[in-house]
C-alpha cells in the first residue's frame, strides 16, 4: 500500500517559502503568513474555499462540524474527532482557516506520522501514553460501521484482550503494533486519500507538501500548530477571525453522535 509517492522531489530549503507568495483574496490575507508556511498557494486556498462555501449555506463564515463532515462523507467518531479538535473554543463549529489546517494536518501525514497522529489524537491528557482499553477505543473509532465484521481488527482485538500489557501503551509500542498488523489503519489512510481527492488539490500536491513537513519535522509528527511555530517563529491564533454573533448552535442529538463511551 502507498500512501505517498516516493517520486515527489526533496524541496530544499529552511524555514518559510523561498517566495512571497500573493493572496488577492481578502479572505486569505489574514492568515496569509500561516498559509504561506503551509505551502498553499491563491489557487489552492480557493479551490478549499468552495468547499467550505458550499457547506456554509448562510455565509455566516462558520459550518458545523457534523454538516462539514457529512458533506465531506465522513461519518466514523474518529473521522470526526479530526475536525473537531480543532473546534478552538467548543462551539461545534469551525471557520474556513480551521478547516484548512485540519484537511492540511491530515492530508500531509506520511504513514508513520499518521500512527502518531492517532496516538496524539487520543493522548487527551497529554501524558504520552494510552491504556489498553484507549487503543481499542482507537481501532473502533478508525473503524467505524466497519468494525462489525471487519477480521483484520477482529484479529487485532483478540490480541490486545490476551496481551500480558494490560497497563499502558506509549507511541513506541503503538508503532510496535501497528507494525505486527500493517492493514490494521487502513480505514484512517483511506480517509486521507479521500480527502485530498476531495480537495481538487491533486496528489502530487499534497505529496510536495507531506515531504516538505516531513523535512522540516525531521520525521517526526508535530500537529499543525506546532508545524507553524516552527516555521513562523510564533504561535498561531485560530479564533482571530472567529465571528461570534453568528454561531451556530448544535443540537443535541448531533452532539451524542460524536461523543464515545468515554465522553470525548
Amino acid at each position: 500500500l502507498i500512501f505517498f509517492s516516493a517520486a515527489v522531489p526533496i524541496i530544499m530549503g529552511c524555514g518559510g517559502s523561498s517566495s512571497q507568495v500573493k493572496y488577492t483574496n481578502p479572505k486569505f490575507v489574514a492568515h496569509k503568513d500561516e498559509y504561506e508556511a503551509l505551502d498553499l498557494s491563491e489557487s489552492e486556498l480557493n479551490k478549499l474555499l468552495k468547499i467550505f462555501k458550499n457547506i456554509d449555506a448562510d455565509d455566516s463564515g462558520q459550518v458545523d462540524i457534523y454538516e462539514l463532515v457529512a458533506a465531506l462523507q465522513l461519518d466514523s467518531v474518529f473521522q470526526q474527532k479530526v475536525f473537531k479538535m480543532f473546534d478552538a473554543d467548543g462551539s461545534g463549529n469551525i471557520n474556513f482557516f480551521e478547516m484548512v489546517l485540519a484537511m492540511w494536518d491530515y492530508c500531509t501525514l506520511s504513514s508513520q506520522t499518521l500512527v502518531a497522529f492517532a496516538f496524539n489524537l487520543y493522548d487527551t491528557n497529554k501524558n504520552g501514553t494510552l491504556s489498553q482499553k484507549e487503543i481499542k477505543q482507537v481501532l473502533q473509532d478508525v473503524y467505524g460501521e466497519l468494525r462489525s465484521n471487519n477480521v483484520i481488527l477482529k484479529k487485532a482485538m483478540e490480541e490486545l484482550s490476551a496481551s500480558s500489557q494490560k497497563n499502558e501503551f506509549d507511541l513506541n509500542s503503538f508503532y510496535s503494533f501497528t507494525k505486527k498488523h500493517p492493514n490494521i489503519m487502513l480505514p484512517a489512510f483511506e480517509m486521507q486519500n479521500s480527502l485530498r481527492t476531495i480537495s481538487k488539490l491533486g496528489s502530487s500536491a499534497w505529496d510536495k507538501k507531506t515531504i516538505k513537513r516531513e523535512k522540516h519535522c525531521k520525521g517526526s509528527y508535530k500537529p499543525v500548530q506546532k508545524y507553524l511555530t516552527l516555521i513562523l517563529g510564533h504561535e498561531v491564533n485560530e479564533e482571530e477571525e472567529r465571528p461570534r454573533s453568528k454561531l451556530k448552535k448544535k443540537s443535541k442529538n448531533n452532539t451524542s453522535e460524536i461523543e464515545d463511551e468515554n465522553g470525548r
